[in-house]
């Protein structure tokens, strides 16, 4: 073999180790760049109990559920057990759906919530830690506890709000079977606040309504901290099928509030001076 075609060799192995070179250095880059470009859809925040979204995100401050979710996925609530964080969710759906008889729903930021909820056979405390909860839905009631209970802790703050629009039949809050609810306002077309079947309802603010303000059959309890408003025509109380006006109101059996009661039925009201 003549010189120059050891000296071609010479220089066509060192060009192969110059394109393997570069070849690897692209090969690097590459795999930087796609482990440091997480997509949107991927990034979830969640800070000190408050909903944080991707600086790029051009949505409202608050996180929404249920029909309304945005483009990024948002922790709104968590489920707690003796203390513990058990799991976050993205959905109060699947919260309201694993959620196990004693466990607490904490929120994690204000929700918009358009689907019914049900409590049933179980007892659910809803930690609204400074945040608000409004369900507002088409369906015949906002919030069923049906043998079970619902426990509102509000000790940081924070309101649940339930409200159904369905024009015929809407029941703000429906407690039935036993069952044990607190909300902090409730409103239906046809009635605000409904206990059946030996059932508890407190309703820590208002009750509204157009045909019944609250509604107290076999045997049970509803207790308004706040006002009873219906329209004109409507009925301001009805325990055990009977219609009691506002000025029925026994002030004497429980300091502080206006007794209406029926056939073992009571609804007490507080006095607003």
């Amino acid at each position: 073999m003549n010189m120059n075609n050891i000296l071609n060799e010479l220089i066509q192995i060192h060009l192969k180790k110059i394109m393997l070179f570069f070849m690897a250095v692209l090969l690097i880059l590459t795999l930087l760049l796609s482990f440091s470009g997480h997509t949107i859809a991927e990034d979830v925040f969640e800070i000190e109990g408050t909903c944080q979204k991707h600086e790029d995100l051009t949505v409202s401050p608050e996180c929404t559920d249920g029909t309304d979710k945005v483009g990024a996925r948002i922790i709104v609530c968590e489920i707690v057990d003796g203390g513990f964080v058990l799991m976050q969710y993205n959905d109060l759906t699947e919260a309201l759906n694993e959620a196990k008889d004693g466990q607490i729903i904490r929120l994690l930021c204000d929700i918009e919530y358009k689907d019914p909820i049900l409590i049933r056979d179980k007892i659910v405390t809803f930690d609204l830690n400074s945040f608000n909860l409004n369900v507002k839905t088409e369906a015949m009631e906002a919030l069923t506890v049906d043998n079970g209970a619902l426990i509102l802790d509000d000790s940081a703050g924070g309101a649940l709000n339930v409200t159904s629009t369905n024009i015929l039949d809407g029941v703000g809050v429906l407690a039935s079977n036993g069952g044990n609810a607190t909300v902090t306002n409730a409103a239906g077309p046809m009635i605000g606040a409904c206990a059946v079947d030996a059932s508890k309802i407190t309703v820590k603010g208002n009750a509204k309504s157009i045909e019944y303000g609250v509604y107290a059959l076999d045997g049970s309890l509803i207790t308004i901290d706040g006002v009873i408003t219906v329209t004109a025509g409507g009925v301001y109380i009805c325990v055990g099928d009977t219609d009691k006006t506002k000025k029925e109101g026994d002030p004497i059996p429980k300091a502080g509030y206006l007794e209406y009661t029926e056939l073992g039925n009571f609804v007490w009201v507080r006095i607003i001076s």
